[in-house]
């Protein structure tokens, strides 16, 4: 059955609402329901701020080349065409909350647990840190160069078998173009630490 997992955490409980808060919910959520997989496939919408920049490309490169998974597909939705299905699901979130009374994080995810006749959407609480490691994925700019022309890319692929490559198409019709995004002193797998 398909479910949606949302991760919920308290104003006070999220170090960073950018970038770096977004890529340690994704590897926490990596570390705790991976089930063998060896390929990840990711959708994001255009939200710069929070997902199409060069800390996630880094984070993707990051992924295959510490084993995570043989190859990941990031891939953005075209700007004015960004709905999809966890849209839907954080639509019956905010349904139901606009009927509830909350004053508490427990209450909050007795909504969210609720908020699907199907049972669809599930809850992950931080529960103040435990099993829940916070990273700084600004460390990986050291490794690597800065895409070039990020903004105009809507796909990436990241192969364990090519480190540090990235091949990008515009759209999906598009041909590939192909970067080298490691630094020169950063061929070697093990320069780059496992986070």
């Amino acid at each position: 059955t398909k479910e949606q997992i949302n991760f919920v955490l308290a104003e006070n409980e999220l170090l960073d609402k950018g970038v770096n808060g977004t890529l340690n919910l994704v590897l926490n959520g990596i570390k705790q329901f991976k089930r063998g997989e060896k390929h990840l496939k990711l959708t994001c919408d255009n939200a710069a701020g929070q997902n199409k920049n060069n800390s996630a490309i880094q984070f993707c490169q990051f992924l295959v080349m510490m084993g995570y998974y043989e190859s990941v597909e990031l891939n953005f939705m075209i700007a004015g065409h960004t709905k999809f299905s966890p849209d839907r699901n954080f639509g019956m979130i905010k349904k139901k909350y606009r009927k509830s009374t909350i004053y508490s994080k427990e209450q909050f995810v007795e909504v969210v647990n609720k908020s699907s006749p199907q049972g669809l959407n599930k809850v992950k609480c931080y529960e103040n840190g435990k099993g829940f490691n916070y990273y700084d994925f600004k460390v990986l700019e050291k490794y690597f160069v800065k895409l070039p022309s990020l903004a105009k890319y809507h796909h990436f692929f990241f192969s364990a078998d090519k480190p540090g490559i990235v091949r990008v198409k515009e759209f999906v019709n598009s041909p590939f173009e192909e970067f080298n995004l490691l630094k020169d002193d950063s061929r070697e797998r093990g320069k780059i630490k496992d986070a």
